[in-house]
C-alpha cells in the first residue's frame, strides 16, 4: 500500500505520524516553501495573504507534487492536507491525479481552483475510480444559522461528489483525525469502493460530533 500525503500545514504543526498504519508505504512530500513563510511574515499569517499571492504559491507546489508523482510511480491513494489539499483538488481538476483522494480542509474555508477541467477526450477511461474523502473542520458558528448557508454555497464540485463526508468540531480535530484513526479509516473506506460499484448514489455522509 503506496500512500501520498500532501503536506500543506501552516496554522498548525505537521504532526509526526498521520496516524497510517507502519506497514504502509506514506510517503510525505512537504509543500511550504520559504518564499510562502516570508509571506506569512510580511502579512501576519497565512490568512491575510492576498488570493493572486496564495495561488501563485499553490502554483509552485502543484508543479513540485506532480514532479514527484512522476517519479513515485505507481500510487494507491493520495491525501492531501491544508493546502496540500488544494493542490490535490487542482491534480483532480485537471486529470493529472485520477485514483483514491482524501481531501483534509484544515486551512480555512477557502476553495483555491486555478487549472481547467480536462475536455472529455483527454480523459483515459480505462482508468480506476477516483473516489473522494472530504474532511473539513467546524466551529460552532459554522453550524448555526446564516454562516452555515454561506459554508455550503462554496462548496466545490470535488466536495459535492465525495463519497465520505466527515465534518469535525474544530475545537478538537487533530487528536481525532491522527490519533484516532479516522484517517486511515477515510482511507480504506476509499480504497474499497474503489474497487466494489458503487450503491444507489455511491455516497456515504458521516457528520462527526
Amino acid at each position: 500500500m503506496r500512500v501520498l500525503v500532501l503536506s500543506g500545514e501552516v496554522t498548525h504543526t505537521r504532526p509526526m505520524s498521520y496516524g497510517l498504519p507502519h506497514d504502509w508505504d506514506v510517503r510525505v512530500l512537504p509543500l511550504i516553501d520559504a518564499e510562502y513563510m516570508t509571506l506569512c511574515e510580511k502579512y501576519g499569517g497565512s490568512h491575510d495573504i492576498p488570493a493572486a499571492e496564495t495561488v501563485s504559491f499553490l502554483r509552485r507546489a502543484y508543479d513540485r507534487t506532480l514532479a514527484h508523482i512522476e517519479q513515485l510511480g505507481t500510487l494507491d491513494a493520495v491525501v492531501g492536507v491544508g493546502y496540500g489539499a488544494h493542490v490535490l483538488m487542482n491534480l483532480s481538476t485537471a486529470c493529472e491525479w485520477i485514483g483514491p483522494s482524501v481531501y483534509v480542509m484544515s486551512e480555512g474555508v477557502t476553495r483555491y481552483s486555478f487549472t481547467s477541467r480536462a475536455l472529455a477526450d483527454e480523459i483515459d477511461r480505462s482508468a480506476r475510480r477516483g473516489d473522494t474523502a472530504w474532511i473539513s473542520m467546524a466551529s460552532p458558528q459554522d453550524r448555526n444559522g446564516k454562516s452555515r448557508r454561506i459554508g455550503r454555497s462554496r462548496k466545490c464540485i470535488h466536495e459535492r461528489s465525495s463519497a465520505v463526508q466527515v465534518n469535525l468540531p474544530r475545537t478538537d480535530w487533530f487528536d481525532q483525525l491522527y490519533s484516532g484513526g479516522l484517517l486511515e479509516a477515510c482511507v480504506d473506506v476509499i480504497l474499497r469502493l474503489n474497487d466494489s460499484p458503487p450503491l444507489n448514489d455511491g455516497r456515504l455522509r458521516v457528520k462527526h460530533t
